[in-house]
């Protein structure tokens, strides 16, 4: 693309050809896009200059295109009408639409959102596409910078006025072992949790976090993890690990509530001085605030984020989902 050439061309002066093109007449032409003849005449002037042909040639019958300005008719149409599209049109229908959009979100979240979200998809609007990452650092950097659409994350302790923040659930977190580990059923104390290895899931962006000294021991404790054995972003290798060994893990209570991932594990009561709740949000940054394609995504993970949260509340095990469980009809 040569950006120069490109720079040569006024806008307005293909406006004036496509009406000569239909019109075959300077003062009908001149008539349908509200200036003079004088003008659309100056008009056509320029535009044989442009295209270094004389477009027009009068005829006892009017004005007769040359073959250059037929053929550049059907190709010109096309450039306004995308114009046009690009512009002026704001509607979205997401039977239709063809888009990519970029989600981070963490395993935890992703595995119980994702499959609902993606058949919601395959039904509704079946031409959007989701790339969807469990490990992403920098969220809120990278949804400036384009490189991110959407981030459902645990709550930082700050966000800019550039981003739109929507809670989806809060929830405590639980420790999470195996289910004949020697804690079970016992009324533990946080000291005797700490005296087991542990498997420390990561969490991509761990220092903005806003709540992660208030439910973790070791990092009240001043950030100690000698105990942390195992550390990955790897969710079914960190529950296996639970499975085989005596390692124990804080996670949240989705992760008992997902029954293809829970077998042989199980909470412990493990009591606490503090009544800790993790908060997730998904966020957005202002750049897709007119997007009627990502008003419509974002009101659709939140919609089933809050069917999700629904059924975890009640107890609800979520390989119960069935495809079109969560179908519902729009405004």
């Amino acid at each position: 693309m040569d950006i120069r050439q490109i720079l040569r061309i006024d806008l307005n002066l293909l406006v004036a050809l496509h009406a000569l093109l239909e019109e075959r007449s300077v003062s009908k032409a001149a008539e349908r896009v509200f200036v003079t003849q004088s003008a659309m005449s100056k008009s056509l002037g320029r535009l044989r200059t442009l295209f270094d042909d004389p477009l027009f040639v009068r005829t006892p019958k009017g004005m007769v295109p040359t073959p250059k300005a037929t053929q550049l008719q059907p190709v010109l149409h096309r450039i306004l009408r995308d114009i046009d599209q690009l512009v002026l049109d704001d509607q979205f229908d997401p039977k239709t639409a063809s888009a990519d959009v970029h989600l981070a979100v963490g395993s935890y979240v992703g595995i119980v959102l994702l499959p609902v979200l993606v058949d919601f998809l395959q039904r509704r609007a079946p031409g959007i596409r989701v790339h969807a990452f469990n490990r992403v650092e920098r969220q809120l950097e990278r949804l400036a910078d384009g490189s991110l659409d959407f981030a459902l994350h645990m709550r930082r302790a700050q966000y800019g006025s550039e981003f739109d923040v929507h809670l989806v659930g809060a929830m405590p977190p639980v420790w999470v072992a195996r289910d004949t580990h020697p804690l079970v059923g016992k009324q533990a104390e946080e000291e005797d949790v700490l005296s087991y290895p542990h498997v420390h899931f990561y969490v991509s962006d761990q220092r903005e976090l806003e709540q992660i000294r208030q439910f973790h021991p070791s990092e009240k404790r001043g950030g100690s993890r000698e105990n942390v054995v195992f550390e990955t972003s790897h969710l079914p290798a960190a529950l296996e690990v639970l499975r085989r060994t005596d390692c124990v893990m804080l996670a949240p209570p989705a992760a008992l509530h997902y029954t293809k991932l829970s077998d042989n594990l199980t909470q412990l009561n493990i009591a606490s001085s503090e009544d800790a709740v993790v908060s997730y949000t998904l966020v957005n940054h202002e750049r897709l605030r007119n997007s009627p394609l990502h008003t419509w995504f974002r009101r659709v993970i939140l919609d089933i984020c809050t069917r999700l949260e629904r059924r975890r509340q009640l107890g609800e095990p979520f390989v119960e989902y069935q495809p079109g469980q969560y179908e519902w009809c729009e405004d």
